[in-house]
């Protein structure tokens, strides 16, 4: 497991491999996260796997109210996925969300977590 809160933000990685904050991946996540709060006003972001093994739904969610959902299948290297983002969100709000995700993901396989909670 991995915790950090500083500032009012929390992070909570839930593994059963040790991560570290130096780790590269946590670092570009927590570099992401802060640019997507700088663009959108992030409220909250949680990554959890479903009943279904590796099969990880994402939400983000804004300080506005808005919402973007997706389920990840990690079962195979082509990271598959869904969209269901009921909320309007701009070009340059999709531009820094992405890396949010993908760095997420990368967590998710590389240190096989069950669970990643972000409170901004």
């Amino acid at each position: 497991m991995f915790e950090l809160n500083t500032d009012g933000h929390s992070i909570e990685i839930n593994s059963s491999v040790a991560i570290a904050l130096a780790d590269p991946l946590v670092q570009i996540m927590i570099v992401a996260l802060l640019n997507l709060d700088k663009v959108s006003g992030l409220a909250s972001m949680t990554l959890t796997e479903t009943a279904t093994p590796k099969i990880h739904e994402f939400v983000l969610e804004a300080n506005d109210g808005r919402i973007w959902t997706q389920l990840f299948d990690l079962r195979d290297v082509k990271d598959a996925f869904t969209f269901d983002v009921p909320d309007f969100w701009t070009t340059t709000e999709f531009a820094v969300n992405r890396p949010v995700r993908e760095s997420t993901i990368a967590i998710a396989r590389k240190f096989l977590t069950s669970s990643i909670e972000v409170n901004w």
